[in-house]
């Protein structure tokens, strides 16, 4: 079930992030972390691995890089959607590596056939879409670019 109060609000956050307008402490007060839906708390995992929670330093994008960057627009993307997160539940936070480190075999190497088996899911490319289809069609249907 879409939660569409706290897809909102986390739209609002990383569309900060993105024009350089908040700081990390700021972003993890008002990330909405209560919601029921799993993928309000994968994207906040996914983006822990990518700034530093001490001290407090306002997100800048050249220190995200390319592929951070492209991610936090791809969320974007989906949380605008009505698209149901379809991928199995799956913590990033307990696996101690971000989702760019787990495809190119980097970090530390924990619950391998848990990855596996999560990877096989669907289009890794398209996290949090399922299918790279799903996110072009999403990226045709917006109207608030």
């Amino acid at each position: 079930m879409i939660d569409r109060n706290a897809r909102d609000a986390a739209i609002a956050l990383l569309k900060k992030i993105l024009a350089e307008d908040i700081t990390n402490y700021e972003f993890e007060d008002q990330w909405p972390d209560k919601s029921s839906e799993f993928v309000i708390t994968a994207i906040a995992e996914q983006l822990w691995f990518y700034y530093d929670d001490y001290p407090k330093t306002k997100f800048m994008r050249a220190g995200l890089g390319p592929e951070v960057t492209s991610f936090i627009e791809r969320a974007i993307v989906f949380l605008s959607s009505d698209v149901e997160y379809e991928w199995p539940e799956y913590s990033f936070a307990t696996e101690n590596r971000s989702l760019f480190e787990r495809l190119f075999g980097l970090g530390k190497r924990r619950s391998t056939e848990q990855w596996e088996k999560f990877k096989a899911a669907g289009e890794i490319d398209a996290w949090p879409f399922l299918r790279i289809a799903d996110y072009k069609h999403a990226l045709e249907q917006r109207t608030d670019t």
